[in-house]
């Protein structure tokens, strides 16, 4: 029969799966990054703590909460979090981007809690892999999401749309043509990317296509971008390359 546990052969049976101590683990101990950071952690969880103990201190004993102090024990968060930032060679600009691009992917629109319980976990590491640099962008997840700035309706409308256009161009436009200054269309003006955006509204109701319609109104805001562009490269810096009427250099296969 076996041994009970109780509180005298605990410890002995929990040492069981304990880490040994080896050579590999001193010398991750020697690391200097791995060093740094574990002073950020420790530093982090030690600021946290003493806040805590002040909201508690609070709460139960009834002790006034000291908000000067209060701020000072945010701020030495924020000074080891740099310390994590620095050792991990990125910024604190970057670090909050990205938060926010991962929480736009699990929040399209606003908070809930579907989605919270339903988040695709394994779109979220693809996207912060993509970010990090760590792999190449597989197809469907874009390299920056457009950022869902709108507090508006029509604000997170036009945002969700930018999207849409950011992915045809990512997915359809750049693999076809290439990027920027390599595709057929690099020295179109502003008219005559004005017109081509034109031709794609007009066909709009013509084209029997199963979801060719929504394609050309992504197609046309495409160009409406690139002509906006042209004109502010143009308001810089003026420059004759705008094509005249009837000497567009599209391709025939429209983008």
């Amino acid at each position: 029969m076996e041994e009970s546990i109780t509180l005298d052969n605990y410890a002995q049976r929990a040492m069981r799966t304990d880490t040994p101590i080896t050579p590999a683990l001193l010398a991750r101990f020697q690391e200097p990054q791995t060093i740094r950071l574990i002073h950020a952690a420790m530093g982090m969880v030690t600021e946290v703590g003493e806040f805590t103990d002040m909201l508690k201190r609070h709460l139960f004993y009834g002790k006034p909460i000291d908000f000067v102090n209060a701020q000072e024990e945010v701020g030495d968060q924020y000074w080891y979090l740099a310390l994590a930032v620095d050792a991990l060679n990125t910024t604190i600009h970057e670090v909050m981007t990205t938060n926010i691009e991962k929480l736009l992917l699990r929040f399209p629109g606003a908070f809930s809690e579907t989605a919270a319980l339903s988040r695709d976990v394994k779109q979220e590491q693809a996207f912060l892999q993509v970010k990090s640099g760590l792999s190449p962008c597989p197809k469907g997840v874009a390299k920056t999401p457009q950022p869902h700035l709108g507090t508006s309706k029509k604000g997170r409308a036009w945002d969700l749309f930018a999207e849409e256009v950011f992915s045809h161009v990512e997915d359809y436009v750049v693999p076809q043509y290439g990027d920027d200054g390599e595709d057929p269309y690099a020295e179109n003006g502003p008219a005559s990317l004005l017109n081509q955006a034109e031709k794609y509204i007009k066909r709009h109701g013509r084209n029997m296509r199963v979801g060719q319609e929504k394609l050309d109104l992504l197609k046309a805001a495409h160009c409406l971008q690139m002509a906006y562009a042209r004109l502010c490269k143009e308001e810089e810096r003026p420059a004759p390359y705008d094509n005249q009427p009837g000497e567009d250099t599209f391709p025939e296969e429209e983008f």
